[in-house]
C-alpha cells in the first residue's frame, strides 16, 4: 500500500531542493491569471463540493454537513463582491473545514500565488520565530517576529492557518507557515496591504523591537520546500538561504559528518550514525523510498550491517520529519527490529515523532507502537493512527485550481480509540533557546531515561509502591501536556495480567487500578479490575467493576462474560 502526502512526495528526495519547482507549478509570467465571471467561480465552486463528497471516504467525518453546505452557499453569494485572490481563499478555507490534510485547495500560479516572501517561519513554544530567510534579511534568522504587516504575528499567523487542512493541532502547526510567506494569500487574508512588500517587526537577543521591509519575489506556486524542513524557505532556487545555525547555508544541512544537532545533520531522505562513547545507534528516516543517493534496499542492508556490528545501550529511530512515501516499506523496516530480541526492549528502543510525522510517516510509527517495545518521545505527529489519505488531485474546470482530495481512509488502531494526537511517554518539544542553541530536547530525554526507565520496567523490578511513587513523581512534571502518557493502556493492562497470572496480586491490583485512573471511560481498564477482584474472592468489588465494564460499553466484545460473571456473583449462596 502506498500513502502519498501529494503527488511531488514520489519525486521530491530524488530531485531534491536544487532542481527548483514542480511539474505542476507554473513559473512566473508562464501564464496570466485567469479572469472569471462569477457564473464560471460558482460553476468551480459547485464542482468542488460535488467531487469531494463523491471521492472522499467520508467527508463529513469531522465538519457538520450543513455547517459545511452553509459556508458554500455564504461563499457563492458573496462572490460578486470578491477578488480573484479573495474567491481562492475563501475555496482553500472551505475546504480546510473537513480537517482532513490529504485533502486541500491548491492556488496555483494563474490565481496569481506565485509570490513569495523569502523567510520561513516556525512556531516553537515560546512564539513565533524566523528558522530560515534570504541572505539579504540575516538578521531575521533566529528573531522572534511581533508582527507581520498590520496584524500581530499570532493573529496572522491563526488567519493563514485556516488555509490548509490538517488532521490535528500539530498538523496544523506544520502546514500554517507554509502561506504566512505566500504574497497573494496575505494580502486576500488583509495581514498585508500589498502584496509586493511585508512589513516585519521582530526582536532578538533583548533588543528593541526592529522593522524589517521584505520585497516579494516571482517564482511560481510551488509547495514542495514544506518538505525540506524548517531550513529551507520558499522559491529556493531563486534565493540563497541562511539557516539558523550559526548562519550557515540551508544547503549545508546535507552533510552526515558536520557539528550540527543530529536532527539537523542531513535533512535528506535517510541516514544512521553510531555514537560509540554513548553506546548510542541513532537511524533518522525522512522518507520511504528511494534517494537519489541510494536506494531503500540499499540503505536497508547497510544500516542492518551497522546494527548487528555496533553494542548498542539505546537504538534511536527518528521519525519526526518523516513526511510518507510507500507505506510497503514499512512491514520489513519493522521486522528487522523484531528480530532482534535485545534490541526490541522497552528502555532500549525509541521512536522520536513530531508535527512534521505525517502519511506513511505515521504508518511506520503505528507499526513501531503495535509490533515493538518502543518508547514514544517528542510531540504527537500531525496525523494520527485513524486518518484519510492515498490523496488524488483534479483541477477546477474554469480557475485551473489544483484540489486534493483523500481515497481511502486508514485504520491502524483499535476502532474504539477516537483519539486524535499519539499519546507520547517522553514529550520532548522545541523552545526557541533549544533550537537556536544547538540543543535536541528529544535526545536529551532519551539519554535521560537511562536513569529513568519506563514505569512497565519500575513496577516489575522494584514494585508496586516504588512504580507508583515514580509515576506521581512525573505526573507533577509532565501531568498538564495533555498527551503526555506514562504507559499505554493495553501496555499496564498486559502488565497486570502478567503479575495477575503469577499471583503478585498487590503489583496486579496496582497496575489495574493505576490504568483505571488513566482510563476511566474504557471498559477493558474496569473489567481488568473486576476478573481480579472476581479471583480474590472480592464479591462485592467485582460486581461493581464489571457493572463499570458494561456501562463503559455495553456491546465490548467480553460483554457476555461480565454478564455472566456477574449472574454467578450476584447468585444466592448456600
Amino acid at each position: 500500500m502506498k500513502i502519498l502526502a501529494s503527488s511531488a512526495l514520489s519525486v521530491l528526495f530524488l530531485i531534491g531542493p536544487s532542481t527548483g519547482a514542480s511539474s505542476d507549478s507554473h513559473p512566473a509570467g508562464a501564464d496570466a491569471p485567469r479572469v472569471l465571471t462569477a457564473a464560471q467561480w460558482r460553476e468551480d465552486l459547485a464542482y468542488l463540493v460535488e467531487t469531494l463528497e463523491t471521492v472522499h471516504p467520508d467527508l463529513y467525518a469531522r465538519v457538520d454537513r450543513e455547517e459545511f453546505a452553509q459556508s458554500a452557499a455564504e461563499l457563492a453569494e458573496a462572490i460578486p463582491t470578491l477578488s480573484s485572490p479573495e474567491i481562492t481563499v475563501r475555496l482553500m478555507q472551505l475546504v480546510a473545514l473537513v480537517e482532513d490534510g490529504h485533502t486541500s485547495l491548491e492556488p496555483v500560479d494563474p490565481a496569481g500565488f506565485g509570490r513569495w516572501f523569502p523567510v520561513r517561519f516556525y512556531r516553537f513554544l515560546d512564539g513565533i520565530f524566523v528558522t530560515a530567510a534570504a541572505a539579504e534579511h540575516a538578521e531575521l534568522v533566529g528573531a522572534r517576529v511581533v508582527r507581520i504587516g498590520s496584524m500581530p504575528a499570532e493573529a496572522a499567523w491563526e488567519l493563514v492557518a485556516t488555509l490548509h487542512g490538517s488532521d490535528n493541532e500539530l498538523g496544523s502547526l506544520q502546514t500554517a507557515p507554509l502561506y504566512l510567506s505566500n504574497a497573494a494569500a496575505l494580502a486576500a487574508l488583509g495581514v498585508i496591504d500589498s502584496p509586493g512588500r511585508m512589513t516585519v517587526v521582530f526582536e532578538s537577543d533583548g533588543e528593541p523591537p526592529q522593522t524589517i521591509t521584505v520585497e516579494a519575489i516571482d517564482a511560481g506556486f510551488d509547495l514542495s520546500f514544506q518538505f525540506w524542513g524548517e531550513i529551507w524557505g520558499p522559491a529556493s532556487t531563486e534565493v540563497e538561504y541562511v539557516s539558523s545555525t550559526g548562519g550557515r547555508s540551508s544547503n549545508d544541512h546535507y552533510d552526515t559528518e558536520s557539528d550540527l544537532p543530529l536532527h539537523l545533520r542531513y535533512r535528506s531522505a535517510y541516514w544512521f550514525t553510531y555514537l560509540a562513547e554513548q553506546k548510542l545507534f541513532y537511524v533518522q528516516i525522512n522518507y520511504l523510498g528511494d534517494s537519489r543517493k541510494e536506494t531503500f534496499a540499499q540503505f536497508f542492508d547497510r544500516l542492518w550491517r551497522a546494527v548487528d556490528d555496533a553494542e548498542i545501550d539505546q537504538f534511536v529511530l527518528d521519525n519526526r520529519y518523516n513526511i510518507g512515501g510507500d507505506g510497503s516499506l514499512v512491514r520489513k523496516f519493522v521486522h528487522e527490529i523484531i528480530k532482534r530480541d535485545d534490541l526490541n526492549r522497552s528502555g532500549k528502543l525509541f521512536t522520536v515523532v513530531g508535527r512534521a510525522t505525517f502519511s506513511a510517516g505515521v504508518m511506520l510509527t503505528a507499526a513501531m507502537d503495535e509490533h515493538t517495545e518502543t518508547v514514544f518521545v517528542g510531540e504527537p505527529m500531525g496525523a494520527y493512527y485513524k486518518h484519510y489519505g492515498d490523496g488524488t488531485s483534479f483541477e477546477l474546470p474554469h480557475s485551473g485550481l489544483q484540489a486534493w482530495v483523500s481515497t481511502i481512509y486508514h485504520q491502524l488502531d483499535d476502532y474504539v480509540d477516537d483519539a486524535r494526537t499519539l499519546p507520547i511517554q517522553l514529550p520532548a518539544q522545541f523552545t526557541s533557546k533549544a533550537y537556536f542553541g544547538g540543543r535536541d530536547p528529544a535526545l536529551e530525554q532519551i539519554l535521560e531515561a537511562r536513569s529513568r526507565p519506563p514505569l512497565t520496567v519500575v513496577f516489575r523490578e522494584q514494585g508496586a509502591k516504588a512504580a507508583l511513587a515514580e509515576y506521581e513523581k512525573r505526573r507533577a512534571e509532565l501531568g498538564k501536556i495533555d498527551w503526555w502518557a506514562p504507559f499505554t493502556l493495553s501496555e499496564l493492562n498486559s502488565l497486570g495480567n502478567e503479575f495477575r497470572e503469577a499471583e503478585r496480586w498487590e503489583e496486579a491490583m496496582a497496575a489495574y487500578r493505576l490504568n483505571a485512573a488513566r482510563h476511566p471511560d474504557h471498559w477493558r481498564v474496569w473489567y481488568s479490575l473486576g476478573r481480579a477482584c472476581k479471583e480474590q474472592g472480592q464479591v462485592e468489588a467485582a460486581i461493581e467493576y464489571y457493572e463499570k465494564a458494561l456501562a463503559a460499553d455495553p456491546f465490548n466484545n467480553l460483554a457476555p462474560n461480565q454478564r455472566e460473571a456477574l449472574e454467578e456473583l450476584r447468585a444466592p449462596r448456600g
